[in-house]
């Protein structure tokens, strides 16, 4: 075989130059038989033209015939270069006595299967272009039979998954090749029914887990969740009006939440609970920072800070005042000094130090006396 392959080889390098040679030389005795009436004076009629025209037609034609023997060759060669490997692979198989997943794949292995599947190809295409006319509708009527049932099969497994999408891009895809019909508007019937039964179910599942959802403010997770189901049905308008509706109540109860704060920090203030106050405000600010509200508030800071500090201040004095009271000397001492500590220049502070003095000798005598 491998003879032949290079005979082929040969005989096809042969023709080509041949072809070359018929196409130089039609040129070129064309022209010197025109160059040649020219100079004699002869005059061009219509048949010297016709011979002239016979004989440069000739001369391709035979150019052509020989560029086409050597194409066929050159494909033959291929064919049986592709023949000599598949049998060697096959010989290779037969042989070869290590396990099948052990031996090595040829480089340019065909398979049988290829091989089969391409000779199946042609042999329907042969047959096709020899059929009447009749025929070859009848063979199209039972190809667009068997692509309806293989697209009602894929549309009911897609519908089964809740793969909307894609079942209606199979759709559109198969009505966009070979046309709509009766059998494809029942499958839409099918896929429009499907989908409104399964977005009834999923959405009145969602619309329960929403309401805990919503309790919680956990408004982010609900919009997930409703994201997550549009995109198995992106055509729903009842979960677009839910993804709105989301929007709306989480709108509406931080404003409801906002106004609670304000009206919260108010309530304090008016019974001069400043800490507590103070509290709130910081959380409205940490919550809603770019609200209306938490504008508002923001300027009452510096007040609401201040009256804290005033306030704590004084639970502290009286804290002091309640342990000397009690004669619980060492314990408002430690309690002053942190005072001073924390709040060096307040009036406390300063009223504070010129007593540590007598507070801390009578600690020491409290201490002394127990001892």
């Amino acid at each position: 075989m491998q003879v032949g392959t290079g005979t082929h080889q040969r005989a096809a390098d042969l023709l080509l130059v041949l072809a070359g040679l018929a196409l130089f030389f039609t040129v070129l005795f064309t022209a010197y038989g025109l160059w040649e009436r020219h100079t004699a004076g002869q005059p061009f009629t219509a048949h010297a033209l016709f011979a002239t025209l016979a004989q440069l037609v000739g001369g391709l034609a035979l150019g052509a015939f020989f560029l086409a023997l050597s194409w066929v060759l050159r494909v033959l060669e291929g064919l049986t270069r592709a023949l000599d490997r598949f049998r060697s692979s096959l010989g290779t198989l037969a042989s070869d006595e290590t396990p099948r997943e052990a031996r090595p794949v040829p480089p340019n292995f065909v398979s049988p299967d290829a091989i089969r599947r391409v000779r199946e190809l042609l042999e329907e295409i042969r047959d096709y272009s020899l059929m009447a006319p009749e025929q070859k509708q009848g063979r199209w009527d039972r190809l667009l039979a068997h692509r309806r049932a293989d697209l009602g099969e894929t549309v009911q497994d897609l519908l089964r998954q809740k793969k909307f999408v894609d079942a209606l891009h199979e759709l559109d895809r198969f009505e966009e090749l070979y046309g709509r019909d009766d059998e494809t508007i029942a499958l839409r019937r099918k896929y429009d029914a499907a989908r409104r039964t399964a977005e009834r179910r999923d959405l009145t599942e969602a619309l329960d887990a929403y309401a805990t959802l919503k309790t919680a403010r956990e408004w982010d997770q609900a919009r997930e969740m409703a994201e997550d189901l549009l995109s198995t049905d992106p055509q729903s308008l009842e979960i677009r009006e839910w993804i709105g509706q989301i929007n709306r109540d989480r709108e509406q109860v931080s404003a409801e939440h906002r106004t609670g704060l304000v009206k919260e920090v108010q309530a304090h203030t008016g019974r001069r609970e400043w800490r507590k106050a103070l509290g709130v405000a910081r959380a409205l600010l940490d919550e809603y920072p770019d609200s209306a509200e938490a504008a508002a508030v923001r300027g009452q800071m510096d007040t609401l800070a201040a009256n804290a500090e005033i306030e704590t201040r004084q639970e502290l004095e009286n804290e002091i005042k309640e342990l000397i009271k009690h004669r619980r000397f060492t314990e408002a001492l430690d309690l002053a000094n942190q005072m001073i500590t924390n709040y060096p220049e307040s009036p406390q502070a300063e009223a504070l130090r010129s007593q540590l003095p007598r507070l801390r000798q009578r600690a020491e005598e409290r201490t002394g006396s127990r001892t």
